[in-house]
């Protein structure tokens, strides 16, 4: 299937079903019956926090201390009015869908996303598995009323997910990024970069600081037709959608931090290759249609919707060309229910992947129209460095921008935030994460 296939088909969904500030459970619900019928499998995913003082655990988003992320000072009541109402929106969702006359070869999974990443920090991952294991075998035990209440809303059909996963997801794709493109020369692209550029619209750099030319350091971003800024559209943008965050700012999604320890846009790459696991096999030409039911209050919940869109924008346009023998060129369809408790919004992925084909086409015919070769490679030369000037133009501080290159900026202990092989420890965010194992008792899991 060719990519403008691809295409024609994720515009067939329809934009996400937005009847005002308020949720329409019905009006989803349609909605996705109607991307059933058309052969899609569908994956709706509710973000519930959990936290940790090191010995007891809450469903919620308890108060940290700031300057020590594994130190809880106050922990949750409860979830929180946004959250409950998440998973109620969820809950009615799958009950008018159930009501809904059964056609059409595709499905529709649900699924929880637990945000548990500085609970990790306070019990030890260990001690964090074991809790997601029993949460897993037991939900009724250990799932909070209204996540309870969806979890039988979907007859006990509810997938788990546990952000402590998502990180190890996120690495392994954006590794296999950062190993597909290899140039000697950093100022120079190679025909890797070439292909990745024109099959995807994608260009990966990485901003160098002078002052610390060692192999490995240098934040890795990641430009896309995309992320470079385009004022018509931001103007139409819900107050609650994330893309003019990223198309008004860095004009790219970072990938690392300056030391090149990867950062959580790529944790929000993992957890949507989390909710593409869950979908079972498309139907023939069909594709995968997310929806991620977020509120901006929980802490965890603000964090992933900040960087949903720009994820996804990755996820779409690079899982065909870095995975082609697990996953087949298929469409993909993101969207987002998102509330503040105030208003909420309805957010699509199909203008952009519209917008992202368009600019593949009209390159794709510029470099068609030229018969020299020459001139060929020129245009693709100029684009390129069209884009990195203007990325780097985007820093303050303007410090230079090079294409991504290897073996020297890849190193995989200090991408990961493993321990490096003399026994220190690789990541710079200040944390310990080989944090002490804590038993926990099934009692605590309840509010």
């Amino acid at each position: 299937m060719s990519e403008q296939e691809s295409g024609a088909e994720a515009a067939s969904v329809g934009p996400f079903p937005s009847t005002g500030s308020e949720r329409d459970p019905e009006a989803t619900a349609q909605a996705l019956a109607d991307a059933v019928a058309a052969g899609w499998s569908c994956v709706v995913t509710v973000g519930v926090p959990l936290c940790s003082d090191g010995t007891n655990a809450w469903f919620g988003s308890g108060i940290y201390d700031p300057f020590s992320e594994r130190t809880l000072l106050t922990p949750p009541e409860g979830l929180s009015a946004e959250g409950e109402a998440d998973l109620r929106f969820a809950q009615a969702v799958a009950e008018r869908l159930h009501a809904l006359p059964a056609s059409g070869p595709g499905s529709v999974t649900f699924s929880l996303s637990i945000f548990d990443g500085k609970m990790v920090h306070g019990i030890g991952r260990a001690a964090a598995r074991r809790m997601h294991a029993k949460i897993t075998a037991d939900p009724e035990e250990f799932l909070p009323p209204a996540a309870l209440a969806l979890y039988h809303a979907v007859g006990g059909r509810l997938a788990f997910d546990f952000s402590l996963d998502y990180r190890k997801l996120g690495d392994r794709f954006v590794d296999r990024l950062r190993g597909e493109v290899r140039p000697v020369i950093p100022s120079v692209p190679t025909g890797r970069l070439v292909d990745l550029f024109l099959g995807t619209g994608c260009v990966p750099l990485r901003r160098v600081d002078a002052a610390q030319p060692t192999p490995g350091m240098g934040q890795v971003l990641c430009a896309t037709p995309n992320t470079l800024s385009v004022g018509q559209h931001i103007a139409d943008l819900s107050p609650l959608d994330g893309r003019g965050r990223i198309q008004t700012g860095p004009e790219a999604v970072p990938l690392t931090n300056e030391n090149g320890a990867y950062i959580c846009e790529v944790t929000a790459i993992g957890r949507l290759l989390a909710m593409l696991a869950h979908a079972p096999a498309p139907a023939d030409g069909g594709g995968v249609l997310t929806l991620s039911v977020l509120n901006t209050r929980d802490p965890g919940n603000h964090k992933i919707h900040r960087m949903s869109w720009s994820a996804g924008e990755l996820v779409t346009a690079l899982l065909p060309y870095l995975r082609p023998d697990s996953w087949s060129r298929r469409p993909l369809v993101h969207w987002a229910s998102v509330t503040d408790g105030e208003s909420s919004a309805a957010i699509g992925s199909t203008p952009d992947t519209l917008a992202r084909q368009g600019f593949l086409a009209d390159l794709r015919a510029r470099i068609r129209r030229s018969s020299s070769p020459r001139r060929r490679e020129e245009i693709i030369a100029g684009e390129l460095e069209r884009i990195r000037m203007r990325v780097q133009n985007a820093d303050a501080a303007k410090a230079p921008l090079l294409f991504l290159y290897g073996p020297g900026d890849y190193d995989s202990h200090r991408a990961s935030g493993l321990p490096a092989p003399d026994g220190t420890s690789a990541a710079s965010d200040g944390v310990n994460h080989q944090a002490s194992d804590t038993a926990l008792s099934q009692s605590c899991f309840l509010n």
